[in-house]
C-alpha cells in the first residue's frame, strides 16, 4: 500500500437521543455501560465521556504479533490494584452481526502510585468504586456494526448507510 493513499469507510448518521447516567458502586463499567445501553434501547452510537472511580482496573494492549494480517494482537490481560482514578473513557456502541450489543472501550486512569495508564476494557474486572458518570450518544440514520476484517485480521467498525431496515454496505 501507497503510504499517501487514502481509504477509509464512512456512513452519515444523526445525533439520537443523549443518555446521562451514573455506575453505582460495585458496577462493572462496560457490564454497567451495556446494562444502560440496553435499558434505553440504544444499539448504535458513542460514549463520549465517562469518569470516575474503580476498585481496580483490568485491560489490555496491543503486542507484535507476525502471524496476524496487521502484525499485532492484543497481549494479555493486565490487572492494577487500586483505587483507580478514571480520568478519561471513550467508545463506541456497536452491533454484532448477530444483533449482539457490542461496546469498544478505551480508558485512561491513574493507579495508586498516580502512574497515568490507558488501555482497551472488556467487561469484567472493573467495579466502580464510588461512581462512573457518563454521556452516551446515539447515532441514528446508520447502523455501526463490529465485524471480522480479514485485512488486520480483529473485529473492527463496519458501517452501513441507512435505517435499521434496508442497510446497504458502503
Amino acid at each position: 500500500m501507497d503510504n499517501n493513499e487514502v481509504r477509509f469507510l464512512a456512513a452519515e448518521g444523526r445525533y439520537g437521543r443523549f443518555v446521562a447516567a451514573r455506575l453505582r458502586p460495585g458496577t462493572d463499567l462496560i457490564g454497567g455501560i451495556m446494562a444502560v445501553c440496553r435499558a434505553h434501547n440504544i444499539k448504535q452510537g458513542y460514549i463520549s465521556c465517562v469518569i470516575g472511580s474503580l476498585k481496580q482496573a483490568q485491560y489490555v494492549l496491543p503486542i507484535t504479533d507476525a502471524s496476524t494480517p496487521s502484525g499485532i494482537r492484543y497481549g494479555d490481560l493486565i490487572t492494577i490494584g487500586g483505587p483507580i482514578e478514571f480520568t478519561s473513557g471513550q467508545g463506541v456502541i456497536c452491533q454484532s452481526p448477530d444483533g449482539e450489543l457490542m461496546i469498544h472501550f478505551h480508558g485512561c486512569f491513574c493507579g495508586p502510585d498516580g502512574q497515568s495508564l490507558a488501555g482497551h476494557f472488556s467487561a469484567g474486572g472493573n467495579p466502580v468504586l464510588v461512581t462512573a458518570e457518563m454521556i452516551i450518544t446515539e447515532i441514528s440514520g446508520m447502523r455501526m456494526m463490529r465485524r471480522m476484517d480479514p485485512e488486520v485480521g480483529l473485529m473492527m467498525m463496519s458501517l452501513e448507510q441507512g435505517e435499521e431496515q434496508g442497510c446497504f454496505r458502503n
